[in-house]
Parts: C-alpha cells; structure tokens; sequence
C-alpha cells in the first residue's frame, strides 16, 4: 500500500461498493436466496421473469438485508454470525483510498498514479459467471471499513462495453481489442457496478494498436517469482506474457531514447526561479503520508512532471471567512470528520483522562467529544427512524462504546462504568442534535413560518444577558486547566469568573459584571463557612452545592441539572440530598439498584397495609354475620312463642 488519504464516499458510491460486496459473500447466499422468494411470493399475481426478479433483488437487498436483521430479537441475533451482524450495519463512509496495492505478489496502480511512469499496473481483467470476461483500468482503490469488524479493499475501475463490435473484438490474428471510449458500469447511475474486489481482479496491461484508431490489445500477464520490493521502481518486471514473452521495462525504455525532449533551433532562456517557493503547512495526518513518499525513485519520463503539486488532507478545516476567488461564493468548514481517529491502528490507543464525574479532560478529552459527535452521525450505526434515544436498543449502543474502547484507553470500573454511563448520555444529546439539524436543513417549511421564527429567535437573543462565552471547549476542560493554573480546587463561581471574561480582563457585559461583583462579595462574607465546606468536589471536578454563591446569585437548580458544571451531574447527586454520603459518584446502575430497592420496600410497606385492611374487612364481615345470625334466631323464637300463645288461646 502507499499514498494513503482519507476520503469520505458519497452516498452512491458507499451504495454500490456495500452491495458488490454482499453479493460477494458466501455466508448470505442463503438470505438472498430468502429475498428472491419473498419477492416471487410477493409479486405472483403479476408472473415476474428470472430478469425482473433478479432486478428487483439488486435494487431492494440492502435494505430490506438491514431491516431484516435489525428487526429480529435479541436471541435470533445473536445466533447470527458476527460478519454477517455488522454487514447489515453498512460500512462506514469514512474510507482510506491508495495509489498503489499489492496483492499475492502483483502490484497493483491506479491510472493518475501512472502518470509519468513507464510502468503499467492498472490495467485489470474479471471473469464473471458464464464465462465473459471485463476489462478495465483502476481509476480509485478504497478500503471499505465495517466499522472495525470487517475490511474490505476494492478497485473502481473503468470498464470496457464487452459487446461484440462496441468496446470489444478479435482481430484477424486471434488477438483481442478493447475501446476505452465506450465504457459501461461507470457508477453514474446506482445500478451500476464499477467495483471488484482486489482478490478477483487479474493483472493485465494494453498497448495501443495503431491499425485501429482508440482500440488497445490486450495482453494478459502471468506473474512468476514476484516480491513485494517497497517503493523501488527501478526493478524491471519480467512476466510472461501471452501470446509472447518480452521485457515491459526494457521496450518502454527504448521508446523514450528515440524521443527528443528539446529543440536545437531555438537559442536557450535562462530563468531565474526561486530557491524557495511559499507552501501551505502540512497538516499533521499527511506527515506519515509524506515521509513514505519521499523515498528516492526513478525520475519522470517529462520536464514537466519535475514539479510537484502540494496535497491537502481531506479533513482540512477551512476558514469560514475565505472566498474563492473570481466567484464570491465563501467557503463554509463543513462537519468534522475525524478520520485520523477512524483510521487509528489496532494497537493505537489515545490516552485520555477523565474526572469524578467521567467527563474527559484535556486536549484528547476534546478529541474524545468531537468523536462522540462522529459516531452519532453514523446513520448506519445509530438509526435515524428512532422516536426516542431511549428507545435504541441496547446492542446499538454497546456497539458504540466499542467503537470508543478502541481508540481510547479507558479506565477500570468503577470509574468506567461512571465514563460509559457519561458517554451514552453524551451520545443521547448530539444524536437528537443530529437529527434536529437534519430536519432544519432538509424539511422544508414556509417562508412566512421561518421570518418569523427568525424574528423571535432575534428578539430572545438578546434578551439574554450571560451568553455562552466558552465556545466549543467543555466546562470540565476548562476548570481542569484553570486548577492546574492555579493550584487550587475550582468551583463554579470561579469557572463563571474565568469564561466571562474578555481578552483585557474586562467582563464581557455590565450585567456579568454586577453578578461577578456579587459573587465575590458572598465569597468574602462566607469565607471558612460551612457555605464553602459544603461544597460537593470528587477527583478533580468541578465543586459545588445547591447553596454555593453560585446558586445565590444566580437562582436555584432546576430538575435535573446543575448549571455550570458541565453534562453529568444532577441535584440529587449532592450528599446533602441522599441518605448516604459518598466521596464518588454513584454510576448508572447503582442509582437503578437503589431506586428498585426503595420500591421494593414501597411496595411491601403497601401490601403489608392491604394485608392489615383486607384482615380487619374480614373480621367485622363475620362479626356482622355473627350479629345477623343471631338476630334471626332470637326472631324466629319469639315468632314460634307467638304462634304457641295464639294457638293455646284458641283452645
């Protein structure tokens, strides 16, 4: 491999390279063969052909392949295996692209790359079922990424109309021609196929034919005793050929001495070029890429392949305030993309540090942020169609932490269960962020309805006196650098203090001013008072109490947050409002053991009372009955007695 980029693929082309490769996997024959029935069954009325069926199948599979597998329960997909399981996902857009490929000894270029060369190694051949056989050039070479469980390396070629008589033919000496000007699968349309994978593809080169204008023969190559060499170009390739046998390098070579590259009538002009030219920086992901091509080579056939063109990293961010010149359309930085992340080796971990609280801090814990914000624009790893992020299931998110596990060292329980639990609900926030901003950019609504919501989104602008001054860095972030400043725990009121505050000293605003006034004068009145001892503070966040200066001047907690702390903490996580106070946070699941044993013992208290009621309902039930029963005797006799007087004063 070698000239390593990143790329992100469009979403045809991650289409076409993630079917070619599910129609290329033995473990789904039979769940396309499932696909092929259902839509016989489904379209039996209208008696489609085998041609009909076979379109509809490479039209609809991915889809209907991801909702198969998504939609099973939990028992049936884990009896899956785990290639197929993560092939239902989708691969990830992220992509690395190569110049150059070797593969079982051949290597292999793509057309840009042999520019300048006097070798040919893009040229390709596949057979496919029923014994035709394509011929191409390698146009791109890309490794498509399933998200770390599954790689696969694919040429996009430019493939020849096989056709007799349109891209192809066999001339009167039994050789074989091909016209690069009547190309077919160019990837234009989503039904194309412009992919193979690597290990299909054979070697074979063209030589122009010039007897028939634009037509190339074609010449199939046989590799023997052939070693991957590094870099060396200078190493002649000896094949043997078909139909003949003769040396690539040693014929090309000839060619060139015939050639003169100057002219002799002409007097020669002296020019005067700068030892140094202005280069733009490298940015740090193209440092590896640079040194690994910048091993000594042949030089070029051409004076004017001498001068080299600067490359930029797919991931530059661009100035929001740069115009491209002569057509004053401003350039925009676009989503950020970690693709340095992405494409970290197995064993490369970065090293990051995380508070009490489990929010990362430093310069990797920014990197940790932003590539949570990655992973939640994955369509294909997070579905868009969920009403609610409670309602994911669980194996997407654990899905999600394994991809974070992977690149980032994260510390042993305890404190890593209270970093997952940190993560998800991270991951929560910038996923429906996500799908917030997808609806704002792609729902059209009125024009009328949008003024106005522009209009009142000014209005409550600036009605807003304390604005959002810390940018894109975390308040944990912040309060860690400013602790390692000072030498001192850091709490909210100081982390107010610091953000608030202009370039000069100055506070942004006369209302932060009044507040921070007001803040310090508390400090001095409640200096070495239970106020400040109060204060809640575990491994190195940010310390506070719901009765702090903080909260005094700024208002009291709301449900289920703590303002100036940062994602993590909520009101009831402060010893004064539990029954056990505890020097560390309580994660996730101790907090749901806590609460089901509370409504255990709730639920007991209540049954033991419908117990209690039930019992004395019981008793005074047979109390009464008791009573009734009684009465009706004492009744019954005074009516016999009755009876028994009439009955004697009649005699």
């Amino acid at each position: 491999m070698g000239g390593i980029s990143f790329v992100r693929l469009d979403m045809k082309t991650c289409m076409q390279a993630h079917r070619y490769i599910l129609f290329n996997c033995d473990e789904l024959i039979q769940i396309r063969t499932m696909h092929k029935d259902r839509l016989k069954a489904r379209n039996r009325s209208s008696r489609p052909t085998d041609y009909v069926i076979d379109k509809m199948h490479r039209d609809e599979f991915c889809d209907w392949f991801r909702d198969y597998v998504q939609n099973m329960d939990e028992t049936m997909k884990h009896q899956l295996p785990n290639r197929v399981r993560w092939l239902a996902k989708g691969p990830n857009p992220e992509a690395r692209s190569f110049s150059r490929y070797v593969h079982n000894g051949v290597k292999f270029r793509t057309k840009d790359n042999e520019i300048g060369r006097t070798t040919q190694n893009s040229g390709v051949c596949v057979t496919v079922e029923g014994g035709t056989t394509y011929y191409g050039r390698i146009i791109s070479i890309i490794e498509l990424n399933y998200f770390d469980e599954e790689c696969f390396v694919l040429f996009k070629c430019d493939w020849v109309d096989t056709a007799i008589g349109r891209g192809y033919k066999v001339d009167e000496f039994g050789f074989e021609l091909v016209n690069f000007s009547r190309l077919v699968h160019t990837g234009d349309r989503l039904s194309d196929d412009p992919f193979i994978l690597a290990p299909q593809a054979s070697q074979v080169y063209y030589v122009a034919d010039e007897r028939h204008p634009n037509w190339e023969v074609v010449v199939k190559t046989k590799p023997r005793d052939v070693f991957d060499a590094g870099n060396d170009d200078d190493i002649d390739d000896y094949c043997e050929n078909e139909p003949y046998n003769f040396n690539v390098e040693q014929i090309l070579e000839n060619v060139q001495d015939d050639l003169t590259w100057f002219r002799n009538e002409v007097e020669g002009t002296t020019l005067d070029i700068p030892q140094e030219f202005p280069m733009p920086p490298v940015p740090p992901s193209q440092e590896a890429t640079a040194s690994q091509e910048a091993t000594p080579s042949q030089p070029p056939a051409h004076p004017s392949e001498q001068a080299t063109m600067p490359s930029f990293d797919y991931d530059q961010s661009l100035n929001d305030n740069e115009i491209i010149g002569g057509t004053g359309v401003r350039k925009v930085r676009g989503g950020t993309r970690m693709t340095d992340v992405w494409n970290l080796k197995e064993d490369e971990l970065i090293p990051v540090q995380f508070n009490g609280n489990g929010q990362p801090l430093g310069n990797e814990g920014g990197i940790f942020n932003k590539f949570t914000g990655c992973v939640a624009r994955v369509a294909n790893q997070i579905p868009l169609d969920a009403a609610d992020w409670r309602k994911v299931p669980l194996s997407i998110k654990e899905d999600c932490w394994s991809l974070m596990t992977k690149r980032f060292t994260i510390p042993e329980p305890p404190l890593g269960d209270i970093v997952k639990s940190w993560f998800l609900k991270d991951l929560g926030e910038k996923w429906r962020n996500y799908k917030c901003s997808l609806k704002q950019k792609f729902l059209m609504r009125p024009l009328r309805l949008r003024r106005h919501r522009s209009h009142a989104g000014k209005q409550n602008r600036s009605l807003q006196t304390t604005v959002h001054t810390a940018g894109s860095k975390s308040f944990a972030r912040y309060a860690h650098e400013l602790e390692k400043e000072k030498q001192v725990p850091i709490n909210r009121a100081d982390l107010y203090k610091a953000v608030h505050m202009r370039s000069d000293g100055s506070p942004i605003n006369p209302d932060v001013a009044e507040k921070i006034r007001r803040m310090e004068e508390i400090g001095l009145n409640d200096s070495g008072s239970s106020q400040t001892s109060n204060e809640f503070r575990v491994d190195g966040s940010i310390g506070w109490s719901p009765s702090d200066r903080y909260a005094q001047v700024i208002g009291p907690e709301r449900h289920g947050r703590i303002r100036g702390v940062g994602l993590g903490p909520t009101p009831s996580s402060h010893p004064a409002n539990t029954n056990v106070r505890s020097s560390q946070p309580t994660s996730s699941s101790n907090e749901r053991a806590v609460f089901m044993e509370n409504r255990v013992q709730m639920l007991e208290s209540e049954v033991a009372s419908l117990k209690s009621t039930i019992q004395m309902m019981a008793q005074a039930w047979e109390q009464r009955q008791y009573q009734d029963v009684a009465n009706n005797n004492q009744f019954h006799q005074q009516f016999i007695d009755h009876l028994m007087q009439v009955e004697n004063e009649c005699w």
